[in-house]
């Protein structure tokens, strides 16, 4: 079979050539196409039905285009096929749009599909209504089910149907452009599922409705994880409600987005004031450096925030506060908000306070016990000193006594000198006992007028026979104006002897002893006390050294000294113990 082109339409004009067409055909069909084209044309050739069809073709660039090929049968009048004339018309670009209309419904499918939605086109005027397929799958229509506004009402459930209705007849009364709304459905497997609504209203000219289009949208999966959140945030509310500490919740520039009643009671605002309130207000002036300080440290570093610090009380009082706050992140690793407690432990920062102090008075006592034991160390040697020193002129004296070569006069003076040691050495008992009375308070000065000369003169009989024996000389200077002093006698004339007696056992043999009375200097601290007590007592009991031999200078007196004048606040002066030995 031959056929022939003629433009603007290409012709083929079919005649019996006496060759096999499909050689012919093979060569300018597609290889995809040809047999079925081939099959097509030898079945309407055998029964004289009209062609049609539609294959692509390949042009003399090799390139293949579609074309519609239609033939009818032209036949004599006893009805025989004489011959086909037919028509290949070039629908290419056809083809392409109807393609890529196709790609684009299916990728709109795709889209509703995995969107679950669905769209919609109503013509309110007509009354008829259009709905997508995946429409259809959404609602769990048959698809047999007419689409009209009246069906989707009936899908719509009981308790939304009215307020579905009322929300598009009010939408389109008031001619609105746009129309958004939620309403649920029942599904027949699915059961009640939520939709979601957003449409563009169309209106002609006298502003009566003409059309509406829209898309139908699966919520429920939003719904569900809203309700999700909000059942979260509601146990969370509770939860923060319930406890102690003052909570909050902060955007990530830090303002205030909740915070509970806790919170409210402590600073004596409302959740309202709250929400803009700035905190630098009720942090203490001391903490509000370190704590600014540390929140930005915090929000630049985007780590949890701890610290420790005060916030005042709608009565005005300061309490101390741990603070702590977590940053909350979304998928992108950015702060969207900020979760914080505030925790009382005022009364843990007293006790720590508290034991602090307590630690430091037992280290205190600790050290007072130690030096206690070295006073007390320091005061048995005294003691022992003390309780030694009469007995040597008792001594001394009795080894005469005994050797008989004493005339009556010195057996007389002898015999003084030991009865008034022994009165010494039974004194320095008593002494002994009365420091437990001056602990006590109950020691009692006899105070009277004092013949100061006498005093030492009867002390320079006591340590005479031991100065005569280291050949030491005692030199005195007494001034007349002097005169007598308010004293115990006994007591000072105790402590002029330990003076002399240490004096004579320190000096070197063949050395002097010098005594000198003087008034230095008249005080009076006002009545009942002489003066303040001295910085230089307290260093009386300590051993003084005035040579690279070390040798202990101090007298159990200096001890009850100090003991009995601390205790009536009749104390000397510095000056005038600068030479105590």
């Amino acid at each position: 079979m031959d056929f022939l082109v003629q433009p603007p339409l290409v012709r083929l004009h079919w005649h019996n050539s006496g060759r096999d067409g499909r050689l012919g055909l093979a060569k300018v069909h597609h290889p995809e196409h040809v047999d079925r084209v081939v099959g097509h044309i030898r079945h309407c050739f055998a029964t004289g039905e009209t062609w049609e069809d539609t294959f692509p073709l390949r042009g003399k660039d090799g390139q293949y285009r579609w074309f519609l090929s239609r033939a009818i049968p032209i036949r004599d009048e006893q009805g025989r096929v004489l011959r086909w004339f037919g028509t290949n018309t070039d629908i290419t670009d056809r083809k392409r749009t109807e393609e890529a209309l196709r790609e684009s419904e299916e990728r709109l499918r795709v889209a509703q599909s995995a969107a679950k939605s669905g769209t919609w086109d109503w013509d309110v005027v007509a009354g008829s209504v259009y709905w997508s397929e995946e429409y259809y799958i959404l609602y769990g229509l048959d698809p047999t089910t007419p689409s009209s506004y009246e069906n989707w009402l009936a899908t719509v459930l009981e308790e939304d149907r009215e307020s579905a209705d009322r929300t598009v007849r009010e939408a389109l009364q008031q001619r609105q452009t746009a129309l958004n709304f939620e309403f649920r459905i029942r599904h027949p497997l699915q059961g009640v599922r939520w939709f979601a609504s957003l449409s563009q209203l169309f209106y002609d000219s006298g502003g009566q409705p003409k059309r509406a289009i829209g898309i139908s949208i699966d919520i429920t999966d939003r719904k569900q994880a809203e309700e999700a959140l909000r059942q979260s945030e509601e146990r969370y509310r509770y939860l923060a409600e319930s406890i102690s500490q003052l909570v909050w919740t902060a955007n990530a520039e830090g303002h205030n987005e909740y915070v509970n009643q806790q919170m409210c009671r402590y600073t004596g605002l409302t959740f309202e004031q709250l929400m803009g309130f700035d905190w630098q207000e009720i942090i203490h002036p001391e903490d509000l450096d370190l704590a600014n300080q540390m929140w930005q440290e915090a929000v630049q570093s985007r780590t949890p925030f701890d610290t420790e610090y005060r916030l005042r009380r709608a009565d005005g009082v300061y309490r101390w506060f741990i603070v702590r706050a977590i940053p909350i992140k979304d998928e992108s690793d950015r702060i969207v908000k900020w979760f914080g407690t505030c925790t009382d432990i005022h009364e843990q920062k007293e006790l720590a306070v508290e034991r602090t102090r307590l630690l430091q008075e037992e280290q205190a006592a600790r050290e007072a016990a130690g030096v206690a034991n070295r006073i007390k160390d320091e005061f048995l040697a005294v003691v022992s000193h003390e309780l030694r020193s009469p007995l040597n002129p008792i001594l001394g004296w009795s080894k005469l006594l005994r050797s008989r070569q004493l005339d009556e006069q010195k057996t007389e003076r002898a015999l003084e000198i030991i009865e008034r040691n022994a009165q010494m050495q039974a004194q320095l008992i008593n002494d002994l006992l009365d420091v437990s009375r001056i602990l006590r308070g109950k020691l009692s000065l006899d105070a009277r007028s004092v013949n100061l000369v006498s005093t030492i003169q009867s002390a320079m009989e006591t340590v005479r026979l031991a100065a005569e024996a280291k050949s030491i000389q005692i030199h005195t200077l007494f001034d007349p104006e002097v005169g007598h002093v308010s004293g115990d006698p006994g007591r000072l004339q105790q402590v002029v002897w330990n003076l002399l007696s240490n004096a004579v056992k320190f000096t070197p043999q063949g050395g002097r002893v010098d005594i000198r009375l003087e008034r230095v200097e008249q005080r009076n601290g006002g009545e009942g006390e002489i003066g303040e007590i001295p910085p230089l007592l307290p260093h009386l009991f300590m051993p003084k050294s005035p040579s690279p031999t070390r040798v202990r200078a101090f007298t159990l007196i200096f001890c009850l000294m100090y003991l009995t004048i601390s205790a009536k606040k009749m104390l000397p002066q510095p000056d005038d113990l600068a030479d105590w030995g």
